[in-house]
C-alpha cells in the first residue's frame, strides 16, 4: 500500500476545461399573448458565471455530451423574445433584467409509475432560471421582482430542452406582465453602474481572482471560495486500485470523513460528489466537475478519488471492483457550492 503525505502550504492552478462538444442551438420564444403591454423598452444584462452557454447534458443510449447555446448572445436572444410579446408603442415603463443564472442539465430519477408499487427510472430534464428585474423610476433602477425557479421534467433533454425552456420563459414573461403596473417609487433606487458592480462582486472571492490555490482540505465551500483550506495535514493512500483521502490527527492517526467539500493536492482540485472526489475545472467565472453521482462501489465504502479521464472518453476501472455510470459535466453553484 503506497501513500502520499501532505503538510505543506504550496499552491496549484485550477486547470481550464476546454469544451469540444456538439452544440444544440436553442431558440428562445414566448408563447401566447399578453393581456396588456405596458413596457416601452426592455434591457437584458447577462451576469451569469458562464456567458458562453446555457447548459450541458448527455443523451442517447450510448451517451453523447452536448452543450446548449443560442446563435445570438444569450442576453440578445432573451431580450428579443420578450420584446416581441411585451413591448408597445404606447408603453410607459422601462425594465432592466439582470440574468444571474440559467442552466439546462439532466439527472436520473423516477419519471412515471410503471405500476402501483414501482417507478420507472430515466432521464429528468432540469432547467434553472434566476434573474433580478428592475424598473426605471426617476432616473434610477428600482427592484420590481426576483425570479429563482427550477423546472423538472421527464424526458430526454435532446427532445425536450427547447420546449421546456420556452415554457419557463413564457411563465417569466407572464410574471413581468403581471407586475408591470406595480408602484415601486418608494423602493431604493440604483444606478446601472452600481447594479453591475454589485453583480460582478460575486466573482471577486479569492478563488476567482487568484491564479494559485493553496493545498489542503476544504471542509466547506466557503473555505474553497476564500482559498483558505482548514486542514493542511492529510494523506492520500493507494489501496488496491483506489486512492483514498485520509485526514491526520495530532497524534498521527489517520481517518476519513464524508463531511468534506473538496481538497487540493499537488496537481488538481477535487470536489466531493456523492461521497467520491472528482476533478474541478474552470471556464471563465464558472467551475465544473467531471464526475458521477451514480458511482457504485462494490468492495469499498470509502470515498474514492477519481482521476480525470477526458470528458469525451470513458473511465477504465476493473469492472469487478467498481462500476462507473452516469459520468457527466456538473456545474458548481457559486452561491452555495452545490453541484448539479
Amino acid at each position: 500500500m503506497g501513500s502520499m503525505s501532505f503538510a505543506q502550504s504550496d499552491s496549484v492552478t485550477i486547470k481550464l476545461l476546454y469544451f469540444d462538444l456538439n452544440t444544440f442551438y436553442l431558440k428562445p420564444k414566448v408563447s401566447g399573448e399578453t393581456q396588456s403591454r405596458n413596457f416601452k423598452s426592455i434591457h437584458v444584462a447577462d451576469m451569469r458565471p458562464d456567458t458562453n452557454r446555457i447548459g450541458i447534458y448527455s443523451f442517447g443510449f450510448k451517451p453523447s455530451t452536448r452543450e446548449v447555446k443560442t446563435k445570438q448572445p444569450f442576453s440578445v436572444a432573451i431580450q428579443s423574445a420578450l420584446e416581441e410579446k411585451l413591448l408597445s408603442p404606447n408603453g410607459t415603463r422601462e425594465i432592466l433584467i439582470v440574468l444571474k443564472h440559467c442552466w439546462i442539465t439532466q439527472g436520473v430519477g423516477p419519471i412515471s409509475p410503471a405500476n402501483e408499487k414501482e417507478y420507472r427510472y430515466g432521464i429528468n430534464l432540469s432547467i434553472r432560471l434566476k434573474a433580478d428585474v428592475y424598473i426605471s423610476v426617476q432616473n434610477l433602477w428600482r427592484p420590481l421582482l426576483r425570479i429563482d425557479t427550477t423546472s423538472y421534467s421527464p424526458g430526454d433533454p435532446n427532445e425536450w430542452a427547447e420546449r421546456k425552456f420556452n415554457e419557463l420563459l413564457t411563465g417569466f414573461a407572464q410574471q413581468l406582465n403581471k407586475y408591470s403596473t406595480v408602484d415601486v417609487t418608494n423602493r431604493k433606487g440604483f444606478s446601472l453602474d452600481s447594479i453591475e458592480h454589485s453583480n460582478a462582486s460575486a466573482f471577486t472571492a479569492p478563488a476567482f481572482v487568484t491564479t494559485l490555490l493553496k493545498k489542503g482540505v476544504y471542509k466547506s465551500y466557503s473555505e474553497f471560495r476564500n482559498n483558505s483550506p482548514s486542514i493542511s495535514d492529510y494523506e492520500i493512500k493507494r489501496e488496491g486500485n483506489f486512492s483514498i483521502l485520509y485526514l491526520r490527527e495530532k497524534n498521527g492517526n489517520t481517518y476519513y470523513s464524508n463531511n468534506i467539500w473538496g481538497f487540493c493536492d499537488n496537481n488538481q482540485v477535487y470536489v466531493n460528489i456523492a461521497l467520491n472526489y472528482f476533478p474541478l475545472f474552470r471556464d471563465g467565472n464558472a467551475f465544473y466537475v467531471y464526475g458521477s453521482d451514480r458511482l457504485e462501489k462494490r468492495t469499498s465504502s470509502l470515498p474514492l478519488i477519481i482521476p480525470f479521464a477526458g470528458y469525451a472518453g470513458h473511465v477504465d476501472f476493473e469492472r469487478k471492483k467498481i462500476t462507473v455510470d452516469g459520468f457527466r459535466i456538473f456545474v458548481v453553484d457559486l452561491e452555495k457550492g452545490t453541484r448539479y
